[in-house]
């Protein structure tokens, strides 16, 4: 039984066009799933899918060898998403931001000036994040993904609106949750390699 995620032969359509086309796929733990294709072709999608947040017309999405309907809380207890929007509350700090994504996952505060520091943002720990531009947003969306604790990671172009020293960090903490035994599935436009990369091309 594989204890990561697995893909079985999902089809979705909408309308009279088909976005998924069978897709299958495996991620064990330790792995990570690089979404690729031409825009539009489907890969918000397939995340959305992964995610419980879509259902498809066939095929199955198993998380530790179950389907992910059949413990849909626990599921998502084990589960940090990241779409295209970062789902912070414009008027509060990126410190308040922060902790209150781990009240709300039952988790205790943390050390989320610590957290900023690392990401590069620091400075602007309380300050308003309707204040910061869009790759801050992005880093303090990506802290709230990377604090979370979850297993499992489903990211939707994460690093867009990053800079070169933003893109670094972002796959160095993606990299660091794979080698602890983490999954994470993303779409992105970076080349990832490496023998722990699983390429899922929905444009082939």
């Amino acid at each position: 039984m594989n204890e990561g995620l697995t893909a079985e032969a999902l089809e979705l359509w909408r309308g009279n066009r088909r976005l998924l086309a069978g897709v299958s796929f495996s991620a064990a733990p330790g792995s990570i799933v690089h979404i690729t294709g031409r825009n539009g072709v489907g890969k918000t999608t397939l995340l959305r899918v992964m995610c419980g947040l879509t259902r498809p017309e066939s095929g199955q999405v198993l998380w530790r060898g179950r389907r992910i309907e059949a413990d849909a809380g626990a599921f998502h207890s084990e589960l940090a998403w990241l779409g295209h929007r970062e789902g912070l509350r414009p008027e509060l700090t990126a410190r308040e931001n922060l902790e209150l994504a781990r009240r709300l996952q039952g988790r205790e505060a943390g050390n989320a000036a610590a957290d900023l520091e690392k990401a590069g943002i620091g400075h602007l720990v309380d300050l308003a994040v309707r204040a910061f531009s869009a790759g801050q947003k992005r880093r303090v969306a990506l802290l709230r993904v990377f604090s979370s604790g979850a297993s499992l990671w489903l990211l939707d172009e994460p690093f867009a609106n990053l800079d070169a020293d933003g893109r670094d960090w972002g796959l160095a903490r993606v990299r660091e949750h794979t080698a602890a035994g983490g999954v994470c599935i993303l779409s992105t436009h970076l080349d990832l390699d490496g023998d722990d990369v699983v390429k899922v091309n929905l444009s082939s």
